[in-house]
């Protein structure tokens, strides 16, 4: 848009007047939709859509051309004293100045519009910027957190397999010192009934039951792991000593496995 050039003072148009325009006594101009659907409806009772202002008189709306011929230009002022000339002139010449004035004013007023639309713009992304840090901060933290609590168990469940695997030691060596103690009962007895003429007891009588082997397992030293052996439903696994309850006062030799 060059300096010289009208704009449509209609709020919703706004666009840059080249051809026939309206124009008013109170130094507003008009394109020509404009013009003519404002001012045909009642020409006695025209008001400016720019200002409200009254144009009742008869040349307060004129529709003029911005485009005149040669002719036009030769005969609008002929004849006229020079001060009527200059008159006119300096008119034409302050209507077009207030309308670069207004113009100016407008853009003015756009601008303070716009700067202060890109600073509340700036304060809502600068805002938003800060919550977005401080959650992604706080999702660090969470993150270290989190990795920490995963270190911390798997070494837990290290230390919960390497007890394990020790659990699972522990149980195979009494197993196997359950079984010894297992064929070593039941060869002593069944060698003592044979010898008093008793019948072979049943094997099952001596079969340690899972509680028992339980208790065995989880007893912290051997002493106690013998005792929960000892206790067992089918075995009592206490010496027998010659003349005592269950020996036959032949053998010195203590018998493990006597029957309860």
């Amino acid at each position: 848009m060059a300096d010289a050039d009208l704009i449509c003072n209609f709020k919703k148009c706004r666009k840059i007047l080249n051809s026939s325009i309206w124009v008013t006594s109170c130094s507003h101009a008009f394109c020509e939709e404009d013009g003519s659907r404002e001012f045909s409806r009642d020409p006695e009772n025209n008001t400016c859509p720019a200002c409200s202002t009254p144009l009742t008189a008869k040349y307060d709306v004129v529709k003029t051309n911005l485009n005149p011929t040669e002719q036009f230009k030769s005969m609008v002022l002929a004849g006229l004293r020079p001060e009527t000339i200059h008159d006119i002139a300096t008119r034409a010449i302050s209507f077009w100045c207030y309308q670069v004035h207004q113009e100016r004013i407008y853009q003015e007023n756009s601008a303070a519009k716009i700067r202060e639309r890109q600073h509340q713009l700036e304060e809502f992304y600068e805002s938003a910027l800060a919550q977005l840090k401080s959650e992604v901060t706080g999702l660090k933290r969470q993150l270290e957190c989190t990795k920490k609590e995963l270190e911390n168990q798997t070494r837990r469940a290290e230390e919960t397999a390497e007890q394990l695997r020790e659990k699972i030691q522990q149980y195979q060596k009494l197993q196997g010192v359950c079984s010894s103690l297992r064929r070593t009962a039941l060869a002593s007895s069944l060698s003592e009934r044979q010898r008093g003429g008793v019948n072979q007891p049943n094997a099952k009588e001596f079969v340690l039951g899972p509680k028992t082997l339980s208790e065995a397992i989880e007893a912290p030293n051997a002493a106690q792991r013998q005792t929960a052996l000892s206790n067992n439903q089918g075995f009592n696994f206490q010496p027998v000593t010659p003349g005592s309850a269950g020996g036959n006062g032949r053998r010195p030799t203590p018998i493990w496995g006597q029957r309860k």
